[in-house]
């Protein structure tokens, strides 16, 4: 369809973002009240399990949730609560060094990257159910925000022009640019829309009325059907990608797995079984956090791997990897943590 234009209310302080590659929030879940939640657990699994010893990267991140990493540092946001200020959005070196601060007082349901800024998502307040997405320099500097209540919990994804966004009942899939101008309406009623993702070039979707994973180009065009799902598929935000398939927690008769499916389109086949909770591929392997455990398998198939399993841990929002390690945030106690792939 042709897109829409529709003007939004007035950008803050916008600043321009310099050209760099799309960045993906990389698994998550959020209630639907829009707060970060990990309700997977362990994928069960017949073969022994390879179960390690986290490293702490940061130490007394109250409430941190939803880490992401680009090729230097790490970034996470804060939960909100009802009775602690949040510490707002963090980053850490990679190699090491003491975390800071990029925005005070932010709590953040979903966070992404492009090449220069931070982008996340968060509510007005407790009790309310608008939420608006901000960005900042990943060097610091001053927050700008979109306009309120147009990119909510589920759905933000950034690149060196702007935002990609996605509600959920609606069904709506719109651009806002970085450069403060009008908004985009892409496309609209996809359904009940439950994830999404992106890549280069294209715009990912779960569209639960029609169980069905959807692709389109970023200017809105060419919106195609992928793969059709199981009919009871996907609850929260639990779909991730790689260069060549895509990765979806379904349920079918009441069997829960992951499944994947080429990106070039094609059946739905299952990758493993079980429940799992926020997922990222490199591309050789599926990683996914579970209730108490962080785990893998290779995305050719085989058998499950448990890096991590500690009763005590509660994994929250968003995992990452890099070359060398899996990174996530412990809610339990207040830890961003990591361990050898």
């Amino acid at each position: 369809m042709t897109p829409r234009v529709f003007v939004l209310a007035p950008v803050i302080a916008v600043m321009a973002c310099s050209t760099g590659g799309s960045s993906r929030l990389d698994g998550g879940m959020v209630s639907e009240d829009g707060q970060p939640v990990n309700d997977g657990a362990p994928v069960t699994q017949d073969g022994p399990s390879s179960v390690g010893s986290p490293l702490v990267v940061a130490a007394a991140e109250l409430y941190a949730c939803n880490v992401v990493a680009d090729a230097t540092s790490l970034y996470w946001g804060t939960q909100r609560t009802p009775t602690i200020t949040p510490v707002g959005i963090r980053s850490a070196p990679i190699s090491g060094g003491a975390p800071k601060t990029l925005a005070q007082g932010e709590t953040a349901t979903r966070i992404a990257l492009n090449g220069d800024s931070v982008f996340w998502t968060t509510d007005v307040s407790m009790t309310s159910s608008e939420r608006f997405t901000k960005f900042i320099p990943k060097a610091g500097g001053t927050a700008t925000a979109f306009a309120t209540g147009v990119c909510p919990a589920l759905g933000t994804r950034a690149d060196a022009t702007g935002v990609f966004c996605a509600t959920q009942a609606h069904g709506d899939i719109f651009f806002l640019p970085m450069d403060g101008g009008n908004g985009t309406l892409l496309t609209t009623d996809v359904g009940f829309l439950t994830a999404s993702e992106m890549d280069d070039t294209y715009f990912y979707w779960v569209n639960r009325t029609q169980a069905r994973l959807m692709r389109m180009n970023k200017d809105g065009s060419g919106v195609t059907k992928l793969a059709d799902l199981p009919p009871q598929s996907v609850g929260g935000n639990l779909l991730a990608i790689d260069s060549t398939n895509a990765y979806i927690s379904v349920v079918d008769n009441s069997v829960q797995s992951i499944v994947t499916v080429p990106l070039s389109g094609g059946s739905a086949s299952v990758l493993v079984q079980g429940s799992a909770g926020p997922m990222v591929s490199d591309g050789i392997n599926l990683y996914w956090s579970g209730l108490h455990s962080i785990s893998k398998v290779a995305v050719a198939g085989g058998t499950p791997e448990t890096l991590v399993a500690d009763p005590t841990m509660y994994p929250c929002g968003q995992i990452a990897v890099d070359s060398n390690f899996v990174y996530w945030a412990d809610s339990s106690h207040s830890q961003i943590l990591k361990i050898p792939k």
